[in-house]
């Protein structure tokens, strides 16, 4: 896991989880699959070569982290989605610029919805729905509030 360097917040167990994911899945080892075999290999071999560095990681986390606070909190309903077509939304960009990586290494066609409770990402073309966190009614019933650091 990356450090965290402030107090608790809310919304941080969807933030850190979406954030973690993000800085987790960049680089050489990206899943790069845009539907097409061939352009999907030949984008493969362009990242396979550019390593990052943990100190990148560790500064594209914690500004992704910045912007998801701003965002959740903006956002009229909390929820926030990050996306990457062929490259990555204004979000993700503004994170990586800070920690000098390359847009060419994030996953192509992905995209992760956070919302208070809930953190789900499709990695690929046509890719299934994966939840990285996913709170039960039950769960937040029982006192676990989204978005408090529970």
């Amino acid at each position: 896991m990356f450090k965290k360097k402030e107090k608790p917040f809310r919304f941080q167990i969807e933030i850190d989880t979406a954030a973690t994911w993000w800085a987790e899945n960049l680089g050489s080892k990206s899943k790069q699959d845009n539907g097409d075999l061939f352009m999907s290999m030949f984008k493969t071999m362009m990242v396979s070569d550019i390593e990052i560095t943990e100190e990148q990681k560790q500064v594209f986390f914690e500004a992704l982290r910045q912007e998801l606070k701003v965002e959740m909190e903006r956002a009229w309903n909390n929820r926030v989605t990050l996306d990457v077509d062929y490259s990555p939304d204004f979000k993700l960009a503004t994170a990586a610029a800070k920690a000098d990586i390359d847009e060419m290494l994030f996953p192509m066609k992905t995209t992760m919805w956070i919302e208070p409770g809930k953190v789900s990402v499709s990695c690929g073309y046509r890719a299934p729905v994966e939840y990285l966190l996913n709170k039960s009614k039950e769960e937040l019933a029982s006192g676990e509030q989204p978005g408090n650091g529970n």
